[in-house]
């Protein structure tokens, strides 16, 4: 039974936007700022901190786009691949960017 877009499907894409664009400003425009907990001053090679931080969020993006429709097609499966995705991503950011501030 197909129900179509649902209003809980339009705001997930939205949600999933807002972080896509913001992996995005990370990346691209080196917006580490708007990473919370974030200190400047401490990190050592600024755009490689970019580069990686932005990547791994628009990951996490393109993983919440995604959960509308591995939910629909998938049922339970799509939800737990993307839990997993998240998880990893986030995990990723805090381990793999340490190495980006001076001792």
């Amino acid at each position: 039974m197909d129900q179509g877009v649902t209003l809980a499907d339009l705001l997930s894409l939205l949600f999933a936007m807002v972080v896509y664009i913001l992996g995005y400003l990370i990346r691209f425009k080196g917006r580490i700022d708007i990473i919370a907990g974030n200190t400047e001053e401490r990190i050592s090679d600024r755009e490689e901190f970019a580069r990686f931080a932005g990547n791994w969020v628009m990951v996490i993006g393109v993983a919440l786009a995604s959960q509308p429709f591995l939910l629909r097609y998938l049922g339970e499966w799509g939800v737990w691949m993307t839990t997993v995705v998240v998880a990893l991503g986030v995990v990723r950011i805090f381990t793999g960017g340490r190495k980006f501030y001076e001792k």
